[in-house]
């Protein structure tokens, strides 16, 4: 595998663990969590804070629109940090190893502004990586073509590997083109189509053991 400038991490499923529903299990009965997300889609007003929407105003409001279940989708502003977490430890460690054989690591990832410090004040490990792409910034979010064109631009590398989730002990990485791009980011979020390889789509993903991070030679 030719040796990457930079790896790109998303923070959602990557770094952090992000499901909403299974918070949402623990508070009230199963049944009722599915009925609520039915009856609004919290993931489309998720959406609207990781494009730079007040965090608190879009929650309650969205809330205020739902009396039945307005306690509950106030949580997803009282509570996000009960939401975002754990840390996804491997994750953390293949971050550092990365740096650690001279590889830069950056963070991509859909983030509302306010969430983003909250993550940081929880998760120092964020403040480690050497650049920080976060959505509420850009005007744009994931799968959208924009998100990626801006960071190709930004970071004006010739080669940058987008990092995916780790299983085990391996790192899936979906979305490669041929110019040695990858973006490692949970499964289920595909980025633009020209950002496939032949060698290398969702249907056969392109994995990177531990052992074959590259070594660094000064």
């Amino acid at each position: 595998m030719t040796r990457p400038k930079a790896v790109v991490f998303d923070i959602g499923n990557v770094l952090i663990e992000w499901q909403p529903e299974r918070f949402f299990d623990r508070i009230m009965p199963t049944e009722d969590r599915e009925r609520m997300f039915e009856t609004v889609d919290l993931h489309a007003m998720n959406d609207q804070i990781d494009r730079g929407g007040e965090f608190q105003a879009i929650v309650y409001q969205t809330a205020d629109e739902t009396p039945e279940f307005q306690g509950q989708i106030r949580l997803w502003h009282d509570n996000w940090l009960d939401l975002a977490s754990p840390a996804i430890e491997r994750s953390v460690s293949l971050h550092r190893a990365l740096q650690a054989c001279g590889i830069e690591t950056y963070i991509l990832s859909n983030i509302g502004r306010e969430t983003y410090l909250m993550a940081e004040g929880r998760y120092p490990f964020l403040a480690e990586f050497d650049r920080h792409y976060v959505s509420a910034h850009m005007a744009t979010i994931k799968p959208e073509a924009q998100i990626y064109e801006l960071v190709e631009r930004i970071a004006a590398l010739p080669r940058i590997s987008f990092c995916s989730r780790m299983i085990g002990s391996t790192i899936l990485m979906p979305h490669v083109r041929a110019a040695g791009r990858c973006i490692i980011s949970p499964a289920q979020k595909a980025g633009p189509r020209h950002w496939s390889h032949m060698n290398c789509s969702p249907q056969r993903p392109l994995v990177w053991r531990k052992h074959d991070i590259p070594k660094h030679h000064s």
